[in-house]
């Protein structure tokens, strides 16, 4: 945990590592998470391909590992956010479906899986009619992130920027009111 906390990351994984290979003792659980996290500040601090498959790996074995961990829901949103960056929508998508038992995490998780949704509207081909099926689901979507956000006091979500994902999933209603057959731009205006 030293190693961790004075940013030898390296280390830290490597005696998290240990710890985990033991198969037994009461902090294994810990150990799984903290070599997430340590895979996590490397990713972040270069979130560059060479360090992808390093930090996926260490979210899929803490995930499979300790499945009833307490921050189980924020891997899975981890691992969410890294095939939406992989640019893999319907993995991610899947991903954030799983998300739950956390309430700061189900309203990412509700507000991502809005934005995956409407990127994969945003490609379809310029002339092209969006697909109803898809606009639906993305409708639904943002239904549910604001159901999601109105469930819960703001107090209880953290740091989560909440105004930012308000803006932002106004603005993805806003799209899809004026992308929809009809487009109703008086809606779109309305969300703006």
């Amino acid at each position: 945990l030293a190693k961790f906390r004075s940013g030898d990351r390296a280390g830290a994984i490597a005696a998290f590592d240990q710890v985990l290979a033991e198969k037994t003792g009461k902090y294994r659980d810990d150990a799984g998470y903290l070599r997430f996290k340590a895979s996590e500040a490397n990713y972040t601090a270069d979130p560059s391909a060479a360090n992808a498959p390093a930090y996926e790996q260490a979210l899929t074995a803490f995930l499979k590992e300790f499945p009833k961990h307490k921050a189980a829901p924020e891997a899975r949103y981890r691992v969410g956010e890294l095939r939406q960056r992989q640019e893999k929508w319907a993995e991610a998508e899947a991903e954030y479906a799983q998300v739950k038992g956390d309430p700061a995490f189900e309203v990412r998780a509700a507000f991502a899986t809005a934005q995956v949704i409407v990127k994969r509207l945003e490609q379809a081909p310029e002339d092209s009619k969006p697909d109803p099926a898809l606009m639906a689901r993305a409708l639904t979507a943002l239904d549910a992130f604001w159901a999601q956000l109105k469930a819960h006091d703001p107090k209880d979500l953290g740091d989560m920027p909440l105004t930012d994902m308000n803006g932002q999933a106004a603005l993805m209603g806003a799209y899809l009111a004026a992308l929809s057959d009809k487009p109703d731009y008086e809606r779109a205006l309305v969300l703006l």
